[in-house]
């Protein structure tokens, strides 16, 4: 159990908001939607991988593994969703540097089931939560990117902001 993998929301604070760049979302439909996958992150996806190492979830081909540093494309996109969220999050930060300085040279991982991806760093066992990919769009599928997500403008940490105003 020493080497189990331990997934971290509290290292980027901002891991649960949600971004529209270009094609990528994480919004969700409404309350429900986020609810229904609040669920599956709390009672499926993170039992399983907390019980596991990173390499046996690798062999389980369970939708877990390093982002190659030749998907240029992907971390590309990783950087801009990280970068937007960080601006929303701080506006005012320095975007580039929050970026070189957490995320360059940095072992970046996908760790998913069928309902729910989380992009985020990989530090020896622990996992430090970037953001939720909910769609799959990082790694599209054609099992689950048939939908069309740009009308999604729900965010529970968004949701939250408004009704504190």
């Amino acid at each position: 159990m020493q080497d189990t993998v331990l997934v971290n929301f509290s290292t980027f604070p901002f891991c649960f908001r949600t971004i529209t760049v270009n094609d990528f979302t994480n919004k969700l439909i409404n309350e429900k939607e986020f609810a229904c996958k609040f669920k599956d992150l709390y009672e499926k996806l993170l039992p399983h991988v907390n019980q596991k190492t990173f390499e046996e979830l690798m062999n389980e081909r369970f939708h877990c593994h390093p982002i190659r540093k030749d998907d240029v494309d992907k971390i590309d996109l990783i950087n801009k969703v990280v970068g937007k969220l960080v601006e929303k999050w701080k506006p005012g930060i320095d975007v580039a540097e929050f970026l070189k300085q957490n995320l360059e040279g940095e072992k970046i991982w996908q760790l998913g089931n069928n309902s729910i991806r989380l992009i985020g760093i990989r530090k020896e066992r622990v996992f430090d939560v970037l953001f939720i990919d909910y769609h799959h769009l990082i790694y599209p599928s054609i099992k689950y990117n048939e939908k069309e997500y740009t009308k999604n403008n729900f965010g529970i940490i968004e949701y939250a902001e408004v009704e504190d105003e």
